[in-house]
């Protein structure tokens, strides 16, 4: 059985790295699945490409994908995924809370500056905000190019009265586009 386990894992290494259909650039793979063009890191390529041929050899009973090697890079890819999911969320509130509003707007995807209006209508929408703050932020999902994150937002704005403090619970959905994470759609609600 180890020979069979050993013989499966060299073949898929061969056909990973002999792969016609496949097309790497930087530390993604694009596979072509008929007309259908999708993106995936390496490790997740060969990580299904690896059950998937160790499933339809017979060889799935009593085997694990990996090494703790392997799973610990994979493991530190996802976590930078997720950490620079979450360093685009806390730069774009930063942003907002130093009035860099410029900078703000192009964190967002064109949808959702097209949904939020001019530059300027964005920045009347914050005119009167003094401070905000994230904390309790999660990812509630991630992948190579999209990613879910749900937070709480403290908001200090100005009002008539004196200086208003808020708690948001927000949800934000963001994308990988042209290599850097923006955010592609917000949900943001008072608790």
């Amino acid at each position: 059985m180890r020979i069979k386990r050993l013989c499966g894992i060299l073949l898929l290494i061969g056909v990973m790295i002999s792969c016609s259909g496949c097309q790497p650039f930087g530390d993604t793979v694009a596979l072509m699945f008929g007309k259908a063009k999708e993106t995936k890191s390496v490790s997740e390529t060969m990580e299904e490409t690896a059950e998937k041929f160790i499933e339809s050899s017979g060889m799935a009973e009593g085997y694990t994908m990996g090494s703790s090697n392997a799973n610990t890079q994979i493991n530190q890819s996802a976590n930078s995924i997720t950490d620079a999911a979450k360093n685009t969320l806390t730069a774009f509130y930063k942003a907002i809370e130093e009035k860099r509003f410029d900078d703000s707007y192009n964190m967002l995807s064109e949808t959702l500056q097209n949904y939020l209006g001019t530059l300027e209508n964005y920045k009347a929408g914050y005119k009167n905000t003094i401070s905000n703050s994230l904390s309790n932020i999660n990812v509630t999902s991630s992948s190579a190019d999209k990613a879910t994150l749900t937070y709480t937002l403290t908001a200090k704005d100005r009002t008539d009265t004196g200086i208003m403090t808020q708690e948001f619970s927000g949800e934000a959905h963001l994308v990988k586009n042209g290599g850097k994470w923006i955010i592609d759609d917000m949900n943001v609600k008072k608790k």
